[in-house]
């Protein structure tokens, strides 16, 4: 018997009970199809959240003062850090590739010709955009001949500029910040972000970190130089705890706390962030995935006893054809390949029904968490060769079944 004639009769005894074989492929469709909606959602969500990480800072450590809480004399004493101390750590340490001060202030009054509102100023220094993400929109950030030379210079964070501005032009306008005229150098892009220690980037001014100084000194018991949170960079994010570790014990050392005190310090590491939301997303995942490939089995269950009724209805026909010269080979080749067209349609249709969803629900107004969910290559790949491995699986034992029919019985069979 020719291939084509094998795949001929295997179609059509799939197509002489079309509502039995309709029911196995969709059980076996929307196996596929469950497995990779929900990969691509729990994949969409983890690339979101990793995006997000990174807007902020990739391998960050953000490390603000805070109240000490361990015995003796520095029990209850406010840790304020100062501008220096980032130099500090930076030379002192051995895991750490950069470090930069910030201040930060709340409630500033900025005003345009057009508006004036009560604003977060940050006071940054010349290397704060190779730490930070901060894309430029239009115009340029803050340099270090700006802080060098004090110069009163701005740069405004998307929601800022439309609260001052609106629709209007803002590179080369002057505003006042505190009352002192600064001219709008640059306007920041707008990106998916978190909110921060301090809050969104898109809300905040930007000012040379001397011109902070000056312009907008922090109320006692804080002193001109003290800042808002360091800015702290590991040489490799394997090294990210080290650096951390050296940090706090160089800042105990400065400001006479015990590095010990975990109260001292307000740390954010991003490093870490990361890892756990990749720890997350993928126990999402797996989990995800079970579910999809327990729908899929199901399904393969079905594709096997359709196969095993299909054997059980045509055991004379099958004796008939060894009877004539059929090989045990060629039966098992036949209900094999029943199988496997069986789980391949189902998976095509399932495949298809994924992609048509992860469409329709790209149309939706998702969480803010969520990206777009789309279907990776890696996905639609694993599904296939499970379909091939399951539907070989599944049509094993009934084909098997099948060659152990006794020739002499099987044409008695009525």
């Amino acid at each position: 018997m020719k291939p084509s004639d094998t795949l001929r009769e295997s179609w059509d005894r799939l197509v002489t009970h079309p509502l039995r074989s309709g029911l196995t492929m969709f059980g076996v469709a929307w196996g596929c199809a469950s497995v990779l909606v929900l990969n691509g959602l729990a994949t969409s969500a983890q690339d979101r959240q990793q995006q997000i990480v990174a807007n902020y800072g990739r391998n960050l450590i953000v490390v603000r003062g805070a109240v000490a809480q361990s015995l003796g004399s520095s029990l209850g004493r406010v840790i304020l850090l100062d501008r220096g101390d980032a130099r500090s750590v930076l030379e002192r340490s051995t895991a750490i590739s950069a470090a930069t001060a910030e201040f930060v202030r709340a409630g500033v009054s900025v005003a345009s010709d057009f508006q004036t509102s009560q604003l977060r100023v940050h006071g940054v220094e010349g290397d704060y955009p190779s730490l930070r993400y901060m894309p430029v929109e239009e115009g340029r950030f803050i340099e270090a001949r700006d802080v060098l030379e004090g110069a009163r210079v701005a740069v405004l964070g998307a929601e800022v500029r439309r609260l001052l501005f609106g629709d209007r032009s803002a590179v080369g306008q002057m505003i006042r910040i505190a009352g002192a005229h600064y001219r709008v150098v640059g306007l920041l892009s707008e990106k998916e972000e978190y909110s921060g220690l301090e809050g969104p980037d898109s809300e905040m001014t930007v000012v040379p970190a001397t011109a902070f100084q000056k312009d907008m000194p922090l109320p006692p018991p804080a002193r001109p130089s003290t800042v808002h949170h360091l800015l702290i960079a590991p040489r490799a994010p394997s090294l990210a705890a080290k650096a951390q570790r050296e940090a706090v014990e160089i800042l105990g050392r400065i400001h006479g706390f015990d590095p010990s005190d975990t109260g001292a310090l307000v740390i954010r590491d991003t490093t870490y962030e990361a890892g756990l939301f990749v720890e997350m997303f993928s126990a999402i995942e797996r989990f995800f995935g079970t579910v999809g490939l327990t729908t899929l089995a199901l399904g393969m269950l079905g594709v096997m006893n359709v196969t095993l009724v299909t054997v059980t209805e045509r055991v004379r026909e099958i004796g008939i054809r060894r009877a004539l010269g059929a090989t045990r080979r060629l039966v098992v080749a036949s209900y094999l390949l029943e199988s496997l067209m069986l789980t391949l349609a189902s998976g095509a249709i399932g495949v298809a029904v994924a992609f048509v969803a992860t469409g329709l629900l790209r149309l939706l107004p998702l969480p803010e968490t969520i990206a777009d969910p789309a279907i990776a290559p890696a996905s639609v790949a694993f599904v296939v060769s499970s379909l091939v491995a399951g539907g070989a699986a599944a049509g094993l034992y009934p084909a098997l079944r099948a060659t152990s029919v006794d020739v002499i019985v099987a044409l008695r069979e009525e």
